[in-house]
């Protein structure tokens, strides 16, 4: 009887103890940390879209580009959500009359092509609004 209560007062220190074990080989995150970001993610997604849709708005090229490559997505938990994105671009065949430039296809000439490579910043304060961005009007163009 004596041992049917020890180990009644026991289990649940052993469940504890292993909970805490189990918590403890994790990483622990800090708050407002940057995590790495599956570039699939749906919030990813709608930030690559409006980077390049930005990016198009302001460029002064009569082509539009479309991103060829997410290089690195990463997000932070702030007031929202922060996403910071390293993407390639490339210019496509298509004049900015086009809305959608996902199909168009990309430029082969070397003097037509202008690939680039930068890092866009983006905050996403509620689900459907973007209420800060840092792409600048005029864009460099070694940079997103």
């Amino acid at each position: 009887m004596a041992g049917s209560r020890l180990s009644l007062v026991l289990l649940p220190l052993l469940l504890i103890a292993l909970v805490c074990a189990v918590h403890a080989e994790r990483k622990p995150r800090l708050v407002g940390g940057i995590t790495e970001a599956n570039e699939n993610e749906e919030g990813v997604q709608r930030a690559v879209n409006f980077a390049i849709s930005e990016y198009n708005k302001a460029s002064n090229d009569k082509f539009g580009h479309r991103i060829v490559r997410v290089v690195r997505a990463q997000k932070q938990l702030v007031a929202g959500i922060k996403y910071i994105l390293e993407v390639e671009i490339s210019r496509t065949t298509c004049t900015k009359s086009v809305t959608d430039f996902s199909s168009c296809p990309l430029h082969e000439d070397p003097t037509l092509k202008k690939d680039k490579k930068g890092a866009v910043t983006l905050g996403w304060f509620s689900s459907s609004h973007n209420l800060s961005h840092n792409l600048p009007p005029e864009i460099p163009k070694d940079t997103i």
